[in-house]
């Protein structure tokens, strides 16, 4: 609900976010820095793609490692940005519901998005 990542991230809120369920693997959250510093080589590459720059920090991210190309997820929800049209949405939800009933589908509304500061 964090007004920048949906701009970053969907396009402005014209797209959507994926909610999913990841079974168990190397889940690492990120850790942000003040500074950039130097990493001594060898180094864990878990561990060099674990931190980014405190300017991230909003995103409270976490990262998935594994030795697989590809992993499966479940998909629990699909959430649309508010400038997506009712037509859309709706087209979507519809889509989304056939594909499989148990994924919910909604739309963001704009007193539920947060911009860091105030939450209006």
């Amino acid at each position: 609900n964090h007004t920048l990542l949906w701009s970053h991230y969907a396009d402005g809120h014209c797209g959507c976010a994926i909610e999913v369920s990841v079974p168990y693997s190397k889940i690492r959250e990120i850790s942000y820095s003040e500074e950039l510093r130097f990493i001594e080589m060898p180094v864990c590459p878990e561990d060099l793609l674990s931190i980014k720059s405190i300017v991230w920090q909003y995103e409270k991210e976490y990262r998935i490692f594994s030795t697989k190309q590809f992993i499966s997820v479940k998909i629990n929800r699909v959430i649309f940005g508010i400038r997506v049209s009712k037509e859309d949405f709706q087209f979507y939800q519809k889509l989304i519901k056939a594909i499989n009933p148990s994924i919910d589908v909604e739309q963001i509304k704009k007193e539920d998005i947060f911009d860091g500061f105030t939450n209006s």
